[in-house]
């Protein structure tokens, strides 16, 4: 199912296809997802161990498309999606997927 007025920035656009040409594995689908908490971390080129905490807020990720239900995607700018149709959906009407320096981010509606 399609939130309402998705939209996808040029930026988003270039990444997601991108990221998407990296996968070899299986044939991706971007899956958008509201994420409770969380965590990540990595490793700096000097060894030092990072852990950065998550708070709530949408995800951003790839899905095989052989593993998904057929009838919840949805195609956006040539691309397929799949959306997170739990509590949040409603947040996802209206709302942009960019990215910047910072990753993928949604931007919300005001409305």
């Amino acid at each position: 199912m399609k939130p309402l007025a998705f939209h996808l920035t040029p930026a988003a656009k270039t990444e997601l296809v991108r990221f998407m040409a990296r996968i070899r594995d299986f044939q991706p689908v971007v899956c958008v997802t509201w994420r409770i908490s969380g965590s990540r971390g990595w490793i700096e080129p000097n060894g030092d161990e990072n852990i950065e905490s998550l708070r709530p807020g949408w995800d951003v990720g790839f899905h095989d498309i052989k593993k998904l239900p057929t009838g919840e995607l949805c195609e956006l700018d040539g691309l397929q999606f799949i959306f997170d149709t739990g509590r949040e959906f409603s947040r996802l009407h209206g709302a942009t997927l960019d990215y910047t320096d910072e990753g993928f981010v949604v931007v919300e509606s005001a409305a």
